[in-house]
């Protein structure tokens, strides 16, 4: 499984936001830029991670998956870093996971890599069995679901990923609405105590500025999650409109050798039968 990380994920780190910008409307979505107009960002050098080769280590209670992990940095004027690996357990992906829901809010956390896992032997013996007793159309089967259906698996299981993160930036908007509202009680209340009670005239300003401080807080955390998804998105739709192309071209050219087939097999039957 090969994973095109973006550059700004590896710190996440965020830009300063500007507090003196205009109030806008909460129902315009922030501007994402789509590929398939042609109108994205260029992408940042990038990072290509794989995580391959599961292994199941120990037996009964105490085994557990270990993966092959290995990155190819990006590449550049001047760049001469090898790609290098390590191993990991699966506890230390799901670890990974919640840190990076937890703490970068908006960013597209790829999916958890599956824990089947094969001993080397058993894969070679799996293959041998298979080929010697596969026809053709039984193969034809063997290279859809191997070539067109795993890699649609594993992108229905990204998709999954980018809707948990819109799902951050719907909550962060939903909060942000809510104190918005909050700060325009708070203030229409300040207005008809004005000339009337004096005396909690004092009590209402503190409980607006209150309310503004967390409005305040609640439009950075949207901003920053909305900045982050921006980018995101970008380099998510670019990475799987490749990799979607490919997959279809690959089941087409799969269909046409399956009709290919059949067709030669019948020929002599349809010959035959007009003799």
């Amino acid at each position: 499984m090969g994973t095109d990380l973006h550059a700004g994920r590896a710190d996440h780190s965020v830009d300063p936001l500007s507090h003196g910008e205009a109030r806008g409307s909460l129902d315009d979505p922030p501007p994402y830029e789509s590929i398939i107009m042609g109108t994205a960002r260029p992408l940042e050098a990038a990072i290509t991670v794989f995580v391959t080769d599961p292994v199941r280590q120990l037996e009964g209670v105490r085994s557990f998956v270990s993966y092959r992990v290995t990155y190819r940095p990006a590449s550049g004027p001047g760049s001469s870093v090898h790609p290098a690996g390590v191993i990991r357990r699966f506890s230390d992906f799901d670890w990974l996971k919640k840190q990076l829901r937890a703490n970068h809010r908006g960013c597209i956390v790829p999916p958890l890599p599956e824990k089947n896992s094969c001993a080397p032997r058993e894969l070679a013996a799996l293959s041998e069995r298979s080929e010697a007793a596969a026809c053709a159309a039984h193969g034809l089967a063997i290279r859809l679901a191997r070539e067109v259906e795993a890699p649609l698996k594993e992108a229905a299981r990204a998709l999954l990923a980018v809707q948990r993160a819109t799902a951050d930036r719907s909550a962060a908007l939903g909060a942000l609405s809510s104190a918005r509202a909050d700060v325009d009680a708070q203030r229409s209340r300040l207005a008809r105590l004005r000339g009337i009670r004096e005396e909690r005239v004092a009590e209402a300003e503190r409980d607006l500025a209150h309310a503004q401080r967390k409005a305040d807080a609640a439009k950075e955390v949207y901003n920053a999650i909305a900045t982050r998804m921006s980018s995101e998105l970008v380099a998510f739709q670019r990475q799987r409109a490749e990799e979607l192309s490919a997959v279809l071209r690959r089941f087409a050219t799969l269909v046409a050798a399956g009709e290919g087939a059949a067709a030669k097999t019948w020929a002599p039957l349809a010959r035959g039968a007009d003799a």
